[in-house]
């Protein structure tokens, strides 16, 4: 078992056995980029990440990351996100 971190980086940390599942957080991050790929193919930036969920550019470069490797599922957990409320991204193709 990993002691807790209070970090900034908590959520980033390497742990064993059955915790290996990523943060919900993260997990809902990369659903949300998989719904803004654009029609070919790219997704938003790591920095657009970030903003949309209230984060630093880092977290959100490396979310992509492990999404594009495959260490995160891209499930919304019944989260919306509405594309019009969102003109920066909708506008950003």
């Amino acid at each position: 078992m990993v002691e807790p971190d209070s970090s900034e980086h908590a959520e980033f940390a390497e742990v064993s056995g059955a915790d290996r599942r990523p943060p919900r957080i993260q997990c809902e991050a990369w659903a949300w980029a998989l719904c803004y790929q654009r029609e070919h193919g790219s997704l938003p930036t790591g920095r657009q990440i970030a903003e949309a969920h209230n984060r630093r550019e880092r977290w959100g470069r490396i979310v992509k990351e492990r999404g594009e490797a495959g260490h995160l599922r891209g499930t919304l957990g019944g989260v919306e996100h509405d594309r019009a409320a969102e003109p920066a991204l909708a506008n950003a193709e």
